[in-house]
Parts: structure tokens; sequence; C-alpha cells
């Protein structure tokens, strides 16, 4: 004889508007916000130094030695660690 259980489709059913929920696939929230200058950055040490505007870095000591320079955007580890100046673009490590 066979026996039905009644839970194992209402499991399912939880299991499947759980993985289909927007929640499930946002990922977490942003933890970064941008300064009064328009600069945002994420990550140790990243744009620990500047008073341009509109920078953007992220990864570890991202664009680090950034002093004044403005509208420079770095993604990854020392990515522009050692750039002063702006308009500088870069994607990578150093």
């Amino acid at each position: 004889m066979l026996h039905h259980h009644p839970r194992r489709p209402l499991s399912l059913v939880v299991l499947l508007l759980l993985l289909a929920s927007p929640l499930s696939w946002a990922g977490p929230p942003n933890p970064t916000a941008s300064d009064g200058a328009g600069n945002t950055a994420g990550g140790t040490g990243a744009l620990s130094l500047t008073t341009g505007t509109s920078n953007t870095a992220f990864g570890f000591q991202a664009l680090f030695s950034d002093t004044t320079g403005s509208n420079n955007t770095a993604s990854g580890v020392f990515a522009l660690f050692s750039n002063t100046t702006g308009d500088n673009k870069r994607v990578s490590s150093k």
C-alpha cells in the first residue's frame, strides 16, 4: 500500500518559492556609500587619503596614494596604488 506524505509536496512548494524569491538572488547590500565629494571606496585602505572628487576605488589599498586626484576609477588589489593625479582608470593589480 502506498503512503501519502502531505508534507513533502508542501515542502517542495516552499523551497521553490524561496528559490524564486528576489531576495535569494539579490546578494548582500552595498556596504559602501559616497562621501560628500562623490568618492566611493570599498576595501581596506582604499581611497583613504584623498581630498579629490568623483573617485571610485574597490580593493585592498586601491588608489591608496591619491591625495588630490579626481575622476579616477580603480578596481583590484593595489590598483593605482601610487596614483596622485586625475582621470585614470585601472582594473587589475598595481
